[in-house]
């Protein structure tokens, strides 16, 4: 009779799994599951927006930095000079706030913690109803054998499936000589010098002048800017009024530089960042008419049209270049997110146009 009596328990706790398994519980992100884009504390961080018009692309970007204002150095590759600007960290964090929001992935909770105990319990139960069978040289009854097969099935289901669901979406004048001075400008609380050079040794050394912190070692990152043409943009906290306060007022976020700059494709600099020598977690919203790809470099997180005007308005960004960013009014939104390594950083990031138009919000399986 106990016997029996523990088959039938094996079985019903197992069909409770099974029908818990397959009875998803979709919880609403916009209350107990992050309903912001959480800045990770102990890795660098970048976020940025990006859009597209006419040959031009405007790249509003926002790094993490810890440590002082006066120790704050930026350096930023671009195809061509650019026209700068800069956004008032409140209205940055605003906008980021609004599209975080909107383009949060759908979570779903998809195995109870209740149900995962009964399953537990069933796998325990057989596994004690085999042994008994084999201590006392029995066949394995035909109902044990099917709670067998029941079993090692959702394990198969646990320790495989749902993994590869959790997992990646398909993818989708110088004190140095050698250095030109292109422009130079207070920006914001930034001191912006645009500068260029064909030789990347003179190129750190100008840049260590100037209390930059590169050394030999960065020389092949530079060396590869300078034979595609490219040009620096360096940044530097010079005003002694900044508080660290305002500084660090959003999450340790320094305040955005907005760059706008000609550019046969859109990009996004990399190569750069790697040399960092750590993770670097990267956050990218692009705006434009229609769904774009990250050529299977970042996640996918979210595609579809948001009515967003917040971007296209100049009032929210300050420019002495004239910097006209009214053109830029694509309402399609792309949001990729990634931690990348500083090998998967060894190139620049290119974003193409997608092959295909479809909405996308990202499931997160729980």
């Amino acid at each position: 009779m106990m016997k029996k009596a523990l088959v039938i328990a094996s079985a019903v706790m197992t069909i409770l799994f099974t029908i818990g398994l397959f009875t998803p519980l979709t919880i609403n992100a916009d209350g107990k599951f992050f309903p912001t884009d959480k800045i990770p504390p102990n890795i660098p961080y970048q976020r940025a927006i990006i859009s597209y018009a006419d040959g031009e692309e405007l790249l509003i970007l926002q790094s993490k930095f810890e440590g002082e204002a006066k120790d704050f150095g930026w350096v930023i590759p671009v195809p061509n000079p650019p026209k700068l600007g800069n956004m008032e960290p409140g209205h940055a964090e605003f906008l980021f706030r609004i599209l975080a929001s909107s383009t949060h992935p759908n979570y779903v909770e998809t195995i109870p913690t209740i149900i995962i105990l009964l399953f537990l319990a069933s796998t325990i139960l057989l596994i004690i109803r085999v042994i008994i069978y084999a201590i006392n040289r029995k066949p394995i009854h035909i109902l044990l054998k099917i709670l067998g097969l029941i079993v090692a099935t959702m394990w198969i289901i646990l320790l495989v499936v749902i993994p590869v669901l959790q997992g990646r979406t398909p993818k989708e004048t110088a004190l140095s000589k050698g250095v030109d001075i292109i422009s130079a400008q207070q920006v914001g609380i930034y001191d912006v010098k645009v500068i260029k050079s064909s030789d990347s040794g003179e190129l750190i050394k100008w840049l260590n002048e100037h209390q930059y912190k590169f050394d030999q070692k960065d020389e092949k990152a530079f060396s590869s800017y300078i034979q595609k043409g490219w040009c620096f943009v360096t940044a530097r906290i010079t005003n002694e009024e900044i508080k660290d306060q305002k500084f660090r007022f959003y999450g340790k976020l320094v305040n955005p530089l907005v760059l706008m700059f000609p550019t046969k494709e859109m990009v996004y600099p990399l190569t750069l960042t790697s040399t960092i020598g750590s993770e670097t977690e990267i956050l990218i919203y692009v705006f434009g008419n229609n769904k774009v790809s990250a050529n299977n470099r970042l996640t996918l997180e979210f595609a579809g049209e948001l009515k967003l005007s917040y971007l296209s308005e100049s009032k929210n960004i300050e420019s002495q270049d004239g910097l006209d960013v009214t053109r830029f009014t694509g309402k399609y939104v792309t949001k990729f997110k990634e931690r990348l390594t500083p090998l998967q950083m060894t190139e620049d990031l290119i974003i193409t146009k997608a092959p295909d138009n479809q909405p996308y919000r990202r499931t997160i399986w729980r």
